[in-house]
């Protein structure tokens, strides 16, 4: 049998690259499901290549080498690399501006500079994700899209935050929640407008103005059960009042939150809102009222099977009892948190663990036999992790 000559492969990979492509768009045009196209990534990569090259002997070759990375956008991304994938898109760009006539030229190219800002902006290339991410944004414009306009806005001025552009990235943001809201966005869209204008203020040292966007956010995050969205603003709200060490304003905006869920039931969420609280009255330093939410906070978790929240709430119990002097039975809530994590897979519970039991052993002081026993008990259990050891932040629990 003759092995076929370099030019041969390459135009089957040529081929098989516009297979691929047809499927794709096949799949997008139906609402079918993309996972096994995109399992395909890495040799489509190299098959776009050859079409590119092989455009004279396959004319449909230049309109396909734009839509499969327009159909397909970030996808690719966890299989062949942030940097292949942006060369991808890059490529895809190019071709369009070719190939493509007029509006649908304008349209394609919105979505691959789209799918640029995002990828920049997760490889930490800020301006080029802002210069990417303003291209589209321009092209939103010209085709009349004021929804698109309003959340690429977001976009641009998520990025312009990130760069300390504070007074132009509040011009695009504010822009961003007047379109989700004045064009009819989806109650996401404004909820993350709401969001952005939130951690803009929290940038600039805003903690008040901050909090009130959070709170809009969270309120219309909540009443469109919104449950993947919830808990980062919850999560955004906690960071906040922790940087500023201002807990009065955190239990208020937590108590409120579970006086809005009596209407809106929501176990899950009701859970770990709870146990924020009991989070925000440990670090105020009222153990009593940390006890009494962290063991309310069990108890919804029992009630909806949430183990994951429940190991990282125990540690909280444990550092409580540590406060208040009860150091075996602090330590024994502690190992109780860490052995939840470890069978249940929850990395952040395990660093969490560990950070406590940290901290519980460095304030075990004097030198008597239940302390020496207690330390070296904490020391058997932090060596028997096999994970990297972490800085133990401020030196305390939870």
């Amino acid at each position: 049998m003759t092995r076929p000559g370099r030019n041969e492969i390459r135009l089957r990979h040529a081929r098989h690259y516009l297979e691929v492509c047809d499927e794709a768009l096949r799949l997008l045009s139906s609402g079918g499901d993309l996972s096994e196209i995109i399992k395909d990534v890495p040799n489509v990569l190299e098959a776009q290549n050859a079409a590119t090259e092989l455009a004279e002997l396959m004319p449909e070759a230049n309109t396909m080498c734009w839509q499969f990375p327009f159909a397909l956008g970030v996808g690719g991304a966890s299989l062949i690399g942030l940097d292949r994938t942006i060369q991808w898109n890059e490529k895809g760009l190019a071709i369009a501006q070719l190939a493509a006539p007029g509006e649908p030229r304008m349209k394609v190219e919105l979505q691959l500079f789209d799918n640029l800002g995002y990828l920049f902006s997760m490889a930490g290339d800020l301006p080029r994700s802002r210069d990417s991410y303003g291209a589209a944004y321009r092209l939103a414009h010209g085709l009349n899209r004021p929804l698109r306009v309003g959340e690429l806005a977001g976009h641009v001025g998520e990025v312009l935050c990130e760069l300390g552009d504070y007074p132009l990235s509040n011009r695009f943001l504010e822009q961003s929640r007047d379109a989700a809201i004045g064009a009819g966005g989806t109650p996401r869209q404004q909820a993350v407008a709401q969001l952005r204008l939130g951690r803009l203020q929290r940038a600039m040292g805003q903690p008040e103005l901050a909090l009130d966007f959070l709170h809009i956010a969270w309120e219309i995050a909540a009443g469109a059960s919104l449950e993947d969205l919830a808990p980062t603003v919850v999560s955004e709200i906690a960071s906040l009042c922790k940087d500023v060490r201002n807990y009065r304003l955190a239990i208020a905006f937590y108590e409120r939150i579970l006086e809005a869920i009596k209407s809106h039931p929501n176990p899950h969420l009701e859970g770990r809102i709870t146990a924020a609280l009991g989070d925000v009255y440990f670090y105020a330093d009222d153990l009593d009222a940390a006890r009494t939410n962290y063991g309310k906070a069990i108890a919804i978790f029992g009630r909806t099977g949430d183990r994951v929240s429940d190991g990282r709430t125990q540690a909280g119990i444990g550092a409580v009892l540590a406060a208040q002097g009860k150091s075996a039975e602090a330590l024994g809530y502690l190992k109780l948190s860490l052995a939840t994590a470890l069978k249940l897979g929850d990395r952040e519970g395990v660093e969490k663990a560990r950070r406590n039991i940290s901290a519980f052993r460095a304030q075990l002081g004097g030198d008597h036999e239940e302390v020496l026993r207690l330390r070296a008990e904490a020391e058997r259990v932090l060596t028997g992790i096999s994970e990297q050891p972490l800085l133990i932040e401020r030196h305390t629990y939870r």
